[in-house]
Parts: C-alpha cells; sequence; structure tokens
C-alpha cells in the first residue's frame, strides 16, 4: 500500500544510506520521553526528527514537552487523496546508522468507504523494507494497534534488531490504498510517545596536541598532569582516562555538555545510553592528573586513553614514567614503640599455651608489652591472628587489643573449633615482620553421636549405625567405624558425612560362629579438613 509522500522519502534515504564499520560501537539514544530506569517517562528531545505534511488539514508535530507524543495525523473532517498525509522521519546523525530499535507506539484508523479505493492507514518502516509491521487499515482487519492509556506498556512496544547500514526510520498517517482513490472524512492516527534507537559510531575520537609533563620525561614527583585536544564528529567526545600498568587509575568525563553528556545507565543490554542522539561535544580540550607519589618508585607504563560516547577507544599515547615515589613516614605503635619490644601473652586460666576448651567457651588472654629496658609500652596495638586447625586455612586477624599505661593488656576471644592463636606486635607502620608475637592453641574435641538399630539381629541381617556430627556439620568428613576386640578398637571400615553432617554404615554378620555374642561399635572422626580434635561416640 505505498503512499507518494513516503516514496519521496525513501528515495531520498536511500543515497544517504552507509554502512558502519566493521569495529563500530554503539550507544543508546532517546526520543520523546526516557523509557527506562527510575526516570521513565521523563521528557527527552526530538533531536533528528523531521515532521512532513501532505495536503491540507493534515497534522506533524511534537508534544514531548508536555507529556505527547511525536504524531503524524490526517484531518478525519475532510477527504483526503491517495498519498496525500503526515509523516515523521527520524535520521541519524552524519555519519552514523541504526542498528535497531525499540518504540512505543500507538495507532488509530478509522474506516474506509464503500465503494472508495482510498482507505486510512498507519505505517511504520525503513528504506528498503515497505513497512516493519504491516499496514494498518480497516480494509485489512486492522483499526489501531497499541493502547493511549499506558504510552510505555507492553503492547505499544515494536522492536527491530541487527540492521545494518540504516539511516533513517519513519512513521506515517496516510491515505492509502491505490492510486487515484479518495479517503472521505477519514482519519489516520501515529503516535510515537518514545524511541530508543540503538546507534552504530563508526569512527573513534582523534586526538592531537598531547603536551604535559606526564609525557615530558624526567623523574617525577607529586601531581603531574597531560593536556590534549580530541574531536569525534559522531557521538562526540566523552572520557579521558589514564592507565598506569594496564590498570585505569583515572577515568573522568571531559565535558558534561550541560549535563547531556552524563551516560544514564539505564539500557537493559547495559551500552551507555543518553537523552540525545549526540550527546557529547564535538571537541573537547582535555586535561588529565595523576599523583604520582601514589606509585612505587621506578619505572611505570602510563597510557592515555580517549573515548567517545559510544565507546570508541583511541590511545593518545603510551609511552613510560619515571616517578620518584612518595618517601614513607613510619608511624610509631604505642607511647615508647621499639622494635626490641617483648611481648608477652597466656591464657589467663593456664601458663600453658595449650588450652582445652569447650566449642562456646569465649577464652580470655592476658598479656603485657614492654620495651628492652622492661619499659612498658602503652597506648600500643596488639593484634590476635587466628587459623582454624584443618588444611587450607587461612590466617585472619580477629581483634585488636590496646594495652594500658603499664602496658598490659586483656582481651576476650569469640568461641570456636580448635585454631591456632598468635598474639603479636608490629613497632612501626611498615615494618615487614612484628617485633614481638607469642603463640597459643585452643584444643576443641570434635563431638558426634551414633545409634544402632536393631540391637538384636540373626546372622546374615544388616544392622545400620547412624550418627551426625553435632559441631559445624558438613559434607564430606570422614568417620571411621571401630569395633572393639579385645579391649581395643580397631577400625573395620571408614564412611563420609552427607549434607548436614549425617553419616551412616550397614553391615551383616557372615558367620554362625559369632550367634550368641555381644559386639561393641563406636564411629570417630579424626579428618585434616574438620577443625576439631579427635573425637568419638
Amino acid at each position: 500500500m505505498p503512499v507518494r509522500a513516503i516514496a519521496a522519502l525513501l528515495a531520498v534515504a536511500a543515497f544517504g544510506c552507509a554502512a558502519a564499520g566493521a569495529d563500530a560501537a554503539t550507544y543508546h539514544a532517546f526520543l520523546c520521553r526516557v523509557p527506562y530506569g527510575p526516570n521513565a517517562g521523563s521528557p527527552a528531545p526530538t533531536d533528528g526528527t523531521t515532521f512532513q505534511v501532505l495536503g491540507a488539514n493534515n497534522l506533524s508535530r511534537q508534544t514531548c514537552a508536555t507529556g505527547g507524543a511525536m504524531s503524524a495525523s490526517t484531518d478525519g473532517a475532510a477527504s483526503h487523496a491517495y498519498g496525500e498525509g503526515a509523516s515523521v522521519t527520524f535520521t541519524t546523525p552524519a555519519g552514523e546508522s541504526v542498528a535497531g530499535f525499540t518504540i512505543w507506539r500507538h495507532e488509530a484508523v478509522g474506516p474506509s468507504q464503500p465503494g472508495q479505493t482510498g482507505a486510512p492507514t498507519t505505517n511504520i518502516f525503513y528504506p528498503g523494507t515497505p513497512t516493519i509491521e504491516g499496514f494498518c487499515a480497516q480494509s485489512t482487519g486492522c483499526s489501531g494497534r497499541g493502547s493511549a492509556a499506558a504510552p510505555l506498556g507492553a503492547a505499544n512496544q515494536v522492536s527491530v534488531a541487527n540492521l545494518s547500514g540504516i539511516t533513517q526510520i519513519v512513521w506515517s498517517a496516510t491515505c492509502g490504498g491505490s492510486p487515484g482513490g479518495i479517503c472521505p472524512a477519514g482519519a489516520a492516527q501515529y503516535d510515537v510517545y518514545a524511541a530508543d534507537m540503538l546507534l552504530n559510531d563508526g569512527a573513534p575520537p582523534a586526538v592531537t596536541d598531547v603536551t604535559g609533563p606526564l609525557v615530558a620525561g624526567g623523574v617525577l614527583k607529586g601531581a603531574q598532569s597531560v593536556s590534549f585536544k580530541a574531536t569525534d564528529g559522531g557521538s562526540g567526545v566523552h572520557r579521558g582516562a589514564l592507565l598506569v600498568d594496564g590498570a585505569v587509575v583515572s577515568d573522568q568525563v571531559l565535558d558534561a555538555n550541560g549535563g547531556t553528556c552524563a551516560d544514564l545507565g539505564v539500557a537493559p543490554d547495559q551500552r551507555p545510553s543518553f537523552v540525545s542522539m549526540q550527546p557529547c561535544p564535538p571537541a573537547v580540550s582535555g586535561l588529565l592528573t595523576l599523583d604520582t607519589d601514589a606509585l612505587a618508585p621506578g619505572a611505570h607504563t602510563l597510557t592515555v586513553r580517549v573515548t567517545d560516547a559510544a565507546g570508541n577507544p583511541t590511545v593518545a599515547v603510551t609511552g613510560t614514567i619515571n616517578v620518584a615515589g612518595r618517601v614513607p613516614v613510619a608511624t610509631p605503635n604505642g607511647s615508647g614503640a621499639s622494635r626490641a619490644a617483648k611481648l608477652s601473652a597466656r591464657w589467663s586460666s593456664t601458663t600453658k599455651p595449650r588450652r582445652r576448651l569447650g566449642f562456646t567457651t569465649r577464652p580470655t588472654v592476658t598479656g603485657r608489652l614492654v620495651d628492652e629496658h622492661a619499659n612498658p609500652i602503652a597506648a600500643a596495638a596488639v593484634d590476635v591472628l587466628v587459623r582454624e586447625r584443618r588444611a587450607g586455612a587461612a590466617t585472619t586477624r580477629i581483634a585488636t587489643a590496646v594495652t594500658g599505661a603499664d602496658g598490659t593488656f586483656k582481651l576476650a576471644l569469640p568461641s570456636g573449633p580448635s585454631r591456632a592463636i598468635t598474639i603479636q606486635y608490629t613497632a612501626f607502620s611498615g615494618d615487614p615482620a612484628p617485633a614481638s608475637a607469642v603463640a597459643l592453641s585452643a584444643v576443641v574435641r570434635a563431638q558426634l553421636t551414633a545409634s544402632i538399630s536393631p540391637r538384636s539381629v540373626r546372622v546374615g541381617r544388616p544392622l545400620r549405625l547412624s550418627g551426625r556430627l553435632r559441631l559445624l556439620p558438613r559434607r564430606g568428613v570422614d568417620i571411621t567405624i571401630q569395633a572393639r576386640q579385645h579391649g581395643v578398637w580397631r577400625t573395620v571400615d571408614t564412611v563420609k558425612t552427607r549434607a548436614r553432617g549425617h553419616f551412616g554404615w550397614t553391615y551383616r554378620f557372615p558367620s554362625r560362629s559369632q550367634a550368641g555374642r555381644t559386639f561393641f561399635f563406636r564411629a570417630r572422626v579424626s579428618s585434616p579438613i574438620y577443625p576439631f580434635a579427635a573425637g568419638a561416640s
């Protein structure tokens, strides 16, 4: 169902199509309303849209600032010749193309008249495709699509992906049908409330005039800068970044462009998203600063990178810088801090370094810190490090005590399984090792329960020993099943715990010579992956 006005637009657009580069980056730009995120529904510009009318009293306009739409409509009170109507055309910025789009639209068409070859018609298309959804006309069984009551509702959404070389999207309301037809007094209307255009930007920024101390050579100290000029004819110059040894240490928007250069971060596919087709400025004078004192002394690789709004990167310069580095200032730990300090520490209830504890017991450690002349070191931080008694366990700091005026400290430790405990004192910040340390250990016995069923069994019939780890139950712990023989417990089998520490073992007495006898069984755990001392049921 072609129309004259739209056919002319197609012919013009076809000459302007250019495929985006194979390495083109993409970004989202919104029209009329922001469709996603916390500000969904708020107004957006209508950059790149043009409004065309053919025939009297038809209408092509936008009312987005007041919560309206980008609309094309025909006058329902007047007749129209074939091809008359209105259209709205979106055209990409120069050098860019549409990779895909989503619109939120509502269409409505009036009835065609009996005996007439014209019909009110709505349509959306792009060059090379006469229609995306199909023409909507009552002569084809379509009186409308979408809902005016829910502008951003799912019923209004139309999406097209994987486009190449497309630079225009057109929606229209016209008198369709056949050439020479007439549409007497029948309205057609196409409203687009919001559009999400995924645009291809095929070219990265151009960067020139890179100058400044960061690229001038010599040994650097303190805050140093690099300046440059950048241009981008597509989405605009967006961010400048400094990378040191491949890691980003500074990344900033170079020019906010009145706020339009801010990535909204609301696109479902995580690509950059903006309220403008060309959100960032085409030319920027950039300045980036690096605190070289934050780097280790010596040589480092510096990269200056500039990206446009689509994410196309340009490496402005990569080279080696040499920095002096900040001289660290050692901070003393406590009054009278000394690298020859002597730390004493013990359990409050025993002088032995190894203590047996219950699983819920919170033991107390006491101690004293003095210098090499036995003078107390006050207000010093004493660290408590713990490592569980199991294979692969890491050492972690769980607490810090502060010494009093006489150098003493007292600290209640958290409860837990068997563990190695280190109490240590580091005299100055930056010291590679503690000045003094004391090793303690807490021993907590494993607890497990077990029962046998039945307790009386015939030869050849199964008995079942089942049980559970009570403390920190876990899967995959070895449980040894033992039988007592001549007063000695001997291992007869090994099983592994299941979920939540449960385990089970089944046995049948094979010989009648065992009939009439009593046997004793137990379950025992002693595993390198289970942080408890050996225990038995």
